[in-house]
């Protein structure tokens, strides 16, 4: 949701009114899911450079050289609003998303880890939770042909009304065919491929950047579904396109959509982008 303050800035920079598409695009790119607002002063701390990285912020994945003309890929993300909503499907759905963060980059997707905190599961909902977390992460991996190679559990009483799930995602590239998110050329085309759009997941970064309130179930619908049949259609045509040299930037479309995906290859590209609505 847009604040007072970031709703007067938006009118000083367009110098008019925003419409109604338009306060929907910033309430996407704007959240905290996609902008980081409350977090990223604290960005510093991670270390980002060295000798061996070869891709440190801002892309879908980090790029570590490990010798031997490889490098490794290592994404992490959280998927805790959606997961203590639907915990199946929010767990999926995760790993569906960092898949994609790691597979944008050119490279492929060999294992997941994950990162969970539960309250205590003597409590019912909480032994409901750790179910079905951990079983949407697996068969979705499965699914999809990506292992599950490690993990770590915790339980706390302080995580009983908003679990934590963090999934990791590893892969391996050759240098020559990393493919970065930047549109560079003027009248090229973006096409968008993989599973069809359904209600499920719409406002789903708007709904992970707010407070929990008591009508949690009313949110269900803004977690996606899962459909990891499609992803593996989705990697092994991305595979394709990669090997045939067919793409000259790639982004993963995530919470954020069409406004931040192609807001994202235009602004690395330095160019724009035209959106027939």
């Amino acid at each position: 949701m847009l604040t007072k303050k970031e709703l007067e800035h938006a009118k000083t920079v367009l110098g008019r009114e925003p419409t109604e598409t338009e306060l929907g695009m910033l309430d996407v790119l704007w959240s905290e899911h996609c902008s980081y607002k409350s977090s990223k002063r604290w960005f510093y701390l991670f270390k980002t450079e060295g000798d061996n990285v070869a891709l440190g912020i801002g892309e879908g994945a980090g790029l570590v050289d490990i010798g031997d003309g490889y490098l490794a890929a290592v994404a992490m993300e959280s998927h805790n609003h959606p997961s203590q909503i639907d915990p199946y499907n929010g767990a999926a759905t995760g790993v569906g998303g960092i898949i994609r963060d790691v597979i944008s980059q050119g490279c492929k997707a060999i294992g997941l880890m994950n990162c969970l905190r539960f309250g205590h599961p003597s409590k019912p909902h909480n032994a409901y939770l750790l179910e079905n977390v951990v079983r949407g992460i697996s068969e979705y991996g499965n699914s999809v042909g990506i292992p599950v190679v490690g993990g770590e559990l915790e339980f706390d009483d302080s995580y009983d009304d908003n679990c934590l799930v963090n999934v990791v995602c590893v892969g391996w590239v050759k240098p020559e065919e990393v493919v970065r998110s930047s549109a560079k050329t003027p009248g090229h085309l973006l096409v968008l491929f993989g599973s069809t759009t359904g209600r499920d997941g719409i406002a789903g970064v708007s709904f992970a950047s707010e407070t929990f309130s008591d009508e949690e179930e009313d949110n269900r619908g803004a977690v996606q579904v899962g459909d990891p049949l499609s992803k593996k259609i989705v990697i092994d045509t991305l595979r394709e396109l990669i090997e045939e040299k067919l793409l000259e930037g790639l982004q993963d479309f995530g919470g954020g959509g069409m406004t931040s995906a192609a807001g994202e290859l235009a602004r690395a590209g330095g160019t724009g982008v035209e959106k027939d609505l």
